[in-house]
């Protein structure tokens, strides 16, 4: 039996060993600054600035707090931080997808952590400057 090697079901385990790395890109002649491999790095808050009086914010892991006004006009939870972190499974939008390939049906949560080494890719985060 060879112990290096790890499954989930059928499907070998892959784990991505590449490093975090930031650059900037050109897209459609603008500049983003690119880090690839995000999700190696520890979770970050990202805010969203809104010219009303509208908030936004979002974990690097999906979760999500956005409101009106203040606190009390939450749409989702009002949270710490940290709390925002680990929340991403049960806070915003939930992508599920079947993919048909190869003769078999396969099951894709490209935002959750479940699948983690299921699936060989790459994260990237992109910010316009």
């Amino acid at each position: 039996m060879n112990k290096k090697l790890l499954f989930v079901g059928n499907q070998k385990v892959e784990i991505n060993k590449s490093p975090v790395k930031g650059d900037f890109i050109n897209i459609d002649d603008e500049t983003f600054y690119k880090i690839s491999n995000f999700d190696k790095m520890s979770p970050f808050l990202i805010s969203i600035v809104s010219a009303t009086d509208h908030w936004m914010y979002i974990s690097s892991k999906g979760g999500i707090s956005a409101g009106r006004k203040n606190s009390d006009n939450a749409l989702f939870p009002y949270t710490n931080d940290d709390t925002l972190h680990d929340i991403h499974e049960i806070t915003g939008s939930k992508t599920i997808i079947k993919i048909l390939g190869n003769k078999k049906l396969y099951l894709w949560e490209p935002f959750s952590e479940n699948y983690s080494g299921i699936y060989s890719l790459t994260k990237n985060f992109y910010k316009n400057i």
